[in-house]
């Protein structure tokens, strides 16, 4: 935060508080109203209220139901043994496994003591452990070093139990394919917007956002392809409509590892706004000022494809998909708005951003969609629909894929 702006960065997300922040004899003075909205909303601090007269704010000390873990050896594996205070219904727990050996268990009602479970020591076969509470929810992941043949996970007496089971003779061939399957080497790259819906246009829609998204698209997909050797899947290569929910499909029916979606970025009224920002899927409700860029990019659902019961089933899968996925997501988003920063230089940062675009619905891999500039401001536009400015900005994100697919693939061979 800074003295006199009005926003504030909080784990690498940027909010708005609506009044300037002030700054007097080395002290910071917040805007508590809104301060304490932000928070409550993206689940960061779910333990501060303000009172009715507005003169005071209430700190209720949270009521942890998830404590600890301890590993246990097994004769045909490993134990995780995660300590609660209550008991919780095996049934409605969820585990899932990311292709970069991430192990996540959903505990639906579970409301974890991050910092107690982080400075848990870390013993093998984990090699690092995240938190993630949600409003109804709380979610443990652990990164494992050894590939299970089977997971059971059950719970009684207050403490949840995960199995990791190990076959007793596991060949050399198995390993190895194992490995395979968990190299990042496909990503699918999804051109915003085509055909029928243009997506943001401006000057009498003669500039429509689905060709700078497409022209970038390709630009990334070439420098994966041809320096890198990763197998490229584009949801469309020239301009044609694709259907919201058949982006996803794609992607999961080619078994990618990771899928993105480019767009442009437009806000009427405002023609000084600017920058690139990546988001990731937020089911829950969004702060007005991103609502506004969801409202937009999800219109084509209105306008062409909208089905209520298959749309309330989608959301249900969304959640828990993208629990799974989460901080691979989460991962991948940070260094892309890092590389674009570096090879587009004084392009503005907006951060990374979370909301509920649901072309990102059903993806079964991390996944991100990224805003690369705001075609309603003048100078930007320029510069989207300069050949050479969109290679800085394929660089970038290419870059950040190349990034992330070192860092998680370098466990395999741990």
């Amino acid at each position: 935060m800074s003295g006199g702006s009005s926003y504030i960065l909080i784990n690498d997300m940027v909010y708005h508080l609506y009044h300037h922040i002030l700054y007097t004899k080395d002290d910071f003075y917040i805007p508590a109203f809104s301060f304490i909205e932000h928070t409550k909303q993206n689940n960061i601090i779910n333990n501060l209220t303000i009172d009715s007269m507005g003169n005071s704010i209430i700190i209720t000390m949270p009521n942890y139901n998830i404590i600890s873990y301890s590993i246990n050896k097994k004769g045909n594996g490993y134990s995780i043994e995660i300590i609660t205070t209550t008991t919780f219904d095996e049934n409605l727990l969820a585990y899932s496994r990311s292709g970069n050996n991430w192990l996540s268990i959903t505990i639906p009602h579970g409301k974890i003591d991050s910092l107690n479970m982080c400075n848990s020591r870390i013993t093998h076969p984990i090699v690092d452990i995240k938190t993630t509470q949600m409003k109804d929810a709380a979610q443990l992941s652990f990164l494992l070093k050894l590939i299970p043949d089977d997971i059971i996970v059950s719970s009684k007496n207050k403490t949840i139990n995960i199995g990791l089971f190990l076959a007793q003779k596991t060949t050399a061939k198995k390993i190895k394919q194992e490995k395979e399957n968990n190299f990042i080497n496909t990503i699918v790259l999804d051109a915003g917007h085509g055909g029928k819906d243009p997506g943001a246009c401006i000057k009498n829609c003669k500039i429509k956002e689905k060709n700078i998204t497409l022209s970038i698209a390709k630009k990334v997909g070439s420098i994966l392809e041809h320096t890198h050797n990763m197998n490229v899947i584009y949801t469309r290569e020239d301009d044609r409509y694709i259907k919201l929910k058949d982006r996803t499909k794609i992607a999961n029916n080619n078994y990618a590892k990771i899928f993105i979606s480019i767009h442009a970025n437009s806000i009427q009224n405002s023609p000084h706004t600017k920058g690139f920002e990546t988001y990731l899927l937020k089911i829950e409700k969004t702060p007005a000022a991103i609502n506004e860029v969801e409202k937009r990019e999800n219109n084509v659902i209105s306008e062409f494809e909208y089905n209520n019961n298959a749309n309330v089933i989608s959301r249900m899968n969304a959640i828990l998909i993208q629990n799974a996925n989460f901080k691979q997501s989460e991962d991948l988003a940070k260094s892309i708005q890092k590389e674009i920063s570096k090879t587009t230089h004084k392009h503005l940062n907006r951060g990374v951003k979370q909301a509920g675009f649901q072309v990102l619905w059903g993806a079964t891999m991390p996944n991100v969609l990224i805003e690369v500039g705001f075609i309603t401001n003048s100078e930007e536009v320029k510069n989207l629909l300069s050949s050479k400015y969109q290679d800085k900005i394929a660089n970038g994100i290419a870059n950040a894929v190349i990034i992330y697919k070192n860092k998680h693939e370098k466990h395999i061979f741990e």
